[in-house]
């Protein structure tokens, strides 16, 4: 079956010079593809590993210079009239940050992370084949890794060593000079000195990209190493066993295939013909320039040079241009479309004109126009409404200019991760670095904070709409929305906060509430039988909601999370989320105290102060710990919520990521069993749970509804 591999559902895009892997699908539109440092490749677990030798000196260190004699200079000692230039252990950096426990893969340690940025600023291997070794880095006000501490075990009873590398405006330096960086190859290096920068992400994987763009190489927390050169498209992948496998980039995936240099600065790879993937891909490095070849389907897509944005489709004797339109799908991959051009200089000016695109084009689905700078690749997109977008070269979002003069720049780390969004009145809107929360498919805690205004707290699933507009909502349809016009509100527990009416603006479009109640018909109702307890009313419009208790105090939170030795966030959060559902009744000092007593006593306490632990997620402790609020409501049901609402944020996000019925089923039988097996780890802690709360006061009635299940 042939099919066009550049369309809205194929458009896939060569990967961001630096990038280790395809940009996945669905998850944060506003955020950089990721490198491909996780264990996608194989299930955890499954593999035994032997010990291997990613620090061998063959290419760790810098060749000593040879003597008169062309014997290798001995290395300096402490004693050595040069031992001032080394590095003192005793004087390695103590951590300051709070550290949680990983196990990758047998490499087992600790890391330390700021609780605040959520930067890994330290590690340490306790056990593995980096058993030993220590991190520390230090990082500027923006958050840049500007210098490097590292301990390396000694071998064969030798001392450890202590190495350092600074970044200075010529590149990283080293003491002791010479040194590379141990576990990493192929660096740059010119007068000893290395060019390029470092990188460590949440998850404790410590990368390098060289200033060219051209070089990569990640070595992850669980001993596999990554390294990809863009020159070729290439990709090699090292685990930890030693075992190495090179894939190359086939303009959607990377694919086994045959290198064979055909020019200066061009390389042909070729692959095994199978339907519907591309038979062979030509990448010209000096012109940053590739083609795409389809053999069964006799396509093939050719890019003189990305940053024109500009693409030539030819099957047989037909050929078609299409332009970038600087906007991603929802699969986070460039669109490509028909159009006509106008060159000024720089800029290449697009007008979106094909027939078969008007209806998105007036929808707000695609730009109307594009202009693209063609020595940079970025891209000024305007749709029908008047709003702008800005992005670069890979159609990543950078600014948001709406009609009415608001702009929203998006925020970005000194990873490049997404973290939030910041408009031209002062307003942010901000992601925090709880690491159990974030990822595709899953709530995260945002905060707003209006000048002048207390902040607002809220967890949600972050969506971008057509035309500039985006919203993060939660599973009961509440959170913040801003409109292709730019208006920003807040929902939360029914209160609406709303930008104030402008000149110009339109009257919003009346939408059904999500949760509205529907009236069964009389076939639909079951008579009552004799002994049936009846369902319990919702609460009427014209129903007084009579006040709880005074919400537990800071100060009661603070002595409960010393005396458990919690972090006190996770209290404060979820105090938060039970004030908004009207538990003030049942979330007592008493009742949260009991609860954690009980936690304790089922050895789930200790999970419950760290779920910004990445691994945290697939443990007992740290879901029970996000279900507070619930366990106290009630108990027996409280899993079954969360299951639900799991569930159903699951399934939608899949659906909308247009990823196939059968891909779906399969995500959600993983959650159900996910979470029957949560229901019988925790069941003697449940029980006792719901005994002990058996005679509590009756909550604030409040509605809230449950997401139906799929």
């Amino acid at each position: 079956m042939s099919f066009d591999p550049f369309d809205s559902k194929f458009n896939t895009v060569p990967p961001k010079p630096g990038t280790v892997a395809p940009p996945a699908d669905g998850g944060d539109k506003t955020k950089t593809p990721p490198a491909d440092t996780s264990d996608k490749a194989k299930p955890a677990g499954t593999t035994n590993f032997s010990p291997d030798n990613v620090f061998d000196d063959a290419y760790n260190l810098v060749p000593k210079p040879k003597d008169k004699t062309g014997e290798k200079v001995k290395p300096e000692t402490s004693l050595d009239p040069k031992g001032s230039e080394l590095n003192k252990v005793s004087d390695f950096p103590a951590w300051k940050q709070p550290a949680r426990d990983f196990n990758q893969n047998g490499e087992v340690g600790k890391l330390f992370t700021d609780s605040k940025t959520g930067f890994v600023n330290g590690m340490q291997f306790t056990d593995g084949a980096r058993k030993g070794q220590k991190y520390v880095f230090d990082r500027d006000d923006q958050g840049n890794i500007n210098k490097i501490h590292m301990l390396m075990p000694g071998k064969d009873a030798t001392p450890p060593q202590y190495l350092s590398f600074d970044k200075t405006d010529k590149g990283w330096v080293s003491k002791p000079a010479g040194q590379l960086v141990p576990g990493f190859k192929n660096l740059k290096v010119e007068n000893g000195v290395i060019s390029g920068d470092f990188k460590v992400n949440a998850r404790g994987d410590f990368g390098y990209e060289s200033a060219d763009k051209q070089i990569r190489s990640v070595m992850r927390i669980n001993g596999d190493k990554d390294h990809v050169d863009m020159k070729d498209y290439s990709r090699e992948r090292e685990l930890k066993n030693g075992e190495k496998t090179t894939t190359f980039w086939n303009g959607y995936d990377w694919q086994p295939g045959q290198k064979k240099q055909i020019a200066d600065g061009v390389v042909r790879v070729d692959f095994q013909a199978q339907p519907g993937k591309p038979t062979s891909m030509t990448r010209d490095a000096k012109s940053d320039g590739f083609k795409v070849e389809f053999g069964t389907e006799k396509t093939q897509y050719t890019v003189s040079n990305w940053n024109e944005g500009k693409m030539t489709r030819q099957t047989g004797a037909t050929a078609d241009t299409l332009f970038a339109t600087g906007v991603q799908d929802a699969q986070g991959k460039m669109q490509w479309r028909k159009g006509a051009e106008k060159v000024d200089g720089n800029q290449r000016v697009v007008t979106f004109n094909d027939a078969q695109d008007a209806p998105k084009v007036k929808a707000g689905e695609l730009p109307q126009t594009s202009i693209i700078n063609t020595k940079t690749g970025e891209f000024l997109s305007a749709f029908a409404n008047g709003t702008k977008l800005a992005a670069d070269g890979r159609g990543v979002t950078q600014k948001i200019f709406y009609n009415d003069k608001t702009q929203v720049d998006v925020l970005r780390d000194a990873n490049n991760d997404f973290r939030g969004f910041r408009r031209s009145d002062g307003t942010t809107i901000y992601r925090g670095v709880d690491l159990s929360l974030a990822g595709n498919a899953r709530e995260s805690a945002w905060t707003v904070q209006r000048p002048g205004q207390q902040p607002i707290v809220l967890n949600g699933m972050l969506k971008h709409g057509i035309s500039g507009a985006f919203s993060i909502l939660n599973a009961g349809n509440e959170g913040l929305t801003v409109t292709p016009e730019g208006i920003m509100s807040t929902k939360l527990g029914g209160k609406v906060i709303s930008d104030p009416p402008r000149p110009g603006d339109k009257a919003p479009a009346p939408v059904a509430p999500k949760d509205a109640p529907i009236t069964p018909s009389p076939r639909e109702v079951a008579p009552v039988k004799p002994g049936d307890r009846p369902a319990p009313e919702a609460p009427k419009p014209s129903d007084k909601v009579t006040p709880g208790k005074a919400p537990i105090t800071n100060e009661q939170l603070k002595a409960l999370s010393l005396k458990y030795k919690l972090d006190p966030k996770i209290l404060v959060l979820t105090a938060a989320r039970a004030e908004r559902q009207g538990l003030h009744q049942t979330f007592t000092p008493e009742n949260l105290e009991k609860l954690l007593q009980i936690a304790d006593k089922h050895k789930l306490l200790s999970d419950f102060g760290n779920t910004a632990d990445m691994s945290s997620r697939g443990r007992d402790g740290a879901i029970i710990g996000r279900l507070i609020p619930e366990l106290l409501l009630d108990p027996t049901t409280a899993v079954d919520k969360a299951a639900a609402q799991t569930r159903e944020t699951m399934a939608k996000s899949l659906r909308d990521g247009n990823v196939p019925q059968n891909r779906i089923d399969a995500v959600l039988q993983t959650v159900d069993r996910r979470y029957a097996e949560l229901r019988a780890n925790t069941k003697p802690f449940i029980t006792e749970l719901t005994k002990e709360f058996a005679n509590r006061p009756a909550p604030i009635p409040t509605p809230s509804p449950l997401p139906s299940s799929h």
